[in-house]
């Protein structure tokens, strides 16, 4: 029993040891398909209520997945981003709730090529910072970490309406954006997911929390054996 618990951790301490987004402004496998937004240059400038399905900026493909403990997003541009190297996020945080006064979007999250970002919710539009969230960014690309708490745990002066507070395992949705550029990207052009969904990962534990748990294990298998030869005795 303890030898075949012993296996499928270490089965699955190797699975999870490999299954981390690196960041640092690559695209990986571990984001699957991405919804791309093409570049046109007669598209809309600061259009928040029309979304377009394309971008006065380069052309770019988002990814929005959630691993590890984190949703982890992309923006990998057809092009040099040159100064608009920012994001601005729309994301629905209870996407399967019924029709009312949180359908859409509930919250904005910015974030600057700098490491700064921000929430804001659609009441008062204020800008909350945020800690905790990471960037990497090259000359086409910008991709930052955003722990799973900025969706999870409430903002201290945040109007969600009503949208409940997502946990691991349920759904998120990335409706609209306007990054790299100025263009309000989004609508039901993109289809049901929009630009993404995805749902909250837990965290994976690091392989040193893997050895001890296997090496706790382990003694556990010890003590059992030991204690069944005293009472065979």
């Amino acid at each position: 029993m303890i030898k075949s618990i012993l296996a499928a951790t270490a089965v699955l301490a190797a699975t999870q040891a490999g299954a981390t987004i690196t960041l640092d402004g690559n695209y990986e496998s571990d984001y699957g398909t991405g919804v791309a937004v093409a570049h046109d240059d007669a598209a809309p400038n600061s259009n928040f209520s029309a979304p377009s399905a394309t971008t006065e900026g380069p052309g770019y493909t988002v990814y929005f997945k959630g691993q590890n403990g984190a949703v982890w997003v992309l923006f990998q541009a057809t092009g040099a981003i040159g100064g608009n190297n920012f994001a601005n996020l729309y994301v629905d945080i209870d996407p399967n709730a019924p029709a009312g006064p949180s359908s859409g979007s509930d919250m904005i999250i910015g974030v600057n090529g700098n490491g700064s970002a921000y929430a804001a919710d659609f009441d008062t539009f204020a800008q909350h910072p945020l800690s905790g969230i990471t960037v990497a960014s090259t000359a086409t690309s910008l991709e930052f970490r955003i722990p799973n708490s900025v969706f999870s745990m409430p903002i201290s002066g945040f109007n969600y309406f009503g949208a409940a507070a997502p946990g691991v395992g349920d759904l998120i949705r990335l409706r609209a954006t306007q990054s790299l550029g100025y263009t309000y990207v989004g609508g039901a052009s993109f289809g049901a997911d929009r630009l993404g969904s995805t749902t909250l990962a837990g965290a994976v534990p690091e392989p040193a929390a893997w050895a001890l748990m296997i090496g706790g294990f382990g003694l556990a298998g010890g003590a059992m054996r030991r204690r069944r030869t005293l009472v065979a005795a």
